[in-house]
């Protein structure tokens, strides 16, 4: 009975005394990962690009060549095509702010906010082609001109 006792005093003390640099190694884990994480995001992610488009006093806003511009700028190797050229200059009626990554998913993104007006299709690795289908349902054809979102009258 007495070799049993021995056992659960030298466990109890184990434990005991063992707790105690556990938990301080459990906090200091913590501490490094949050210290690695931080560091992780701060130096190796970048600052993400962004980009604004204001509408006029009529509410007005044509966006799409300058988000070329500094997509194409930002990456030279990336292409997007539109079908017809002409849609390149569409004039949408609403502000949007977007940011992204890398150009292509700044384009990306800002495309995809309106489905209903631009159908995008990928061509190679670095090539799209920008056009219309039956569903781009918010986009207006009016004197040679493409209105996206826009109540024309």
């Amino acid at each position: 009975m007495s070799f049993g006792l021995n056992h659960l005093r030298k466990f109890g003390n184990w434990l005991i005394e063992g707790t105690a640099s556990d938990i301080r190694a459990a906090f200091v884990g913590i501490v490094f990962a949050a210290i690695s994480s931080y560091a992780y995001a701060m130096f190796f992610q970048g600052k993400p690009l962004h980009f604004e488009a204001f509408t006029n006093k009529d509410g007005v806003a044509q966006p799409l060549p300058a988000l070329s511009r500094a997509v194409t700028d930002g990456d030279k190797s990336l292409q997007f095509v539109f079908s017809p050229p002409d849609l390149q200059k569409t004039f949408i009626c609403e502000f949007a702010r977007i940011e992204a990554a890398s150009p292509r998913e700044l384009m990306l993104t800002y495309l995809s906010r309106y489905p209903t007006c631009f159908a995008v299709t990928q061509l190679n690795e670095n090539s799209y082609r920008v056009f219309t289908t039956r569903s781009t349902t918010d986009l207006l054809q009016k004197d040679q001109s493409y209105f996206c979102k826009c109540q024309l009258q």
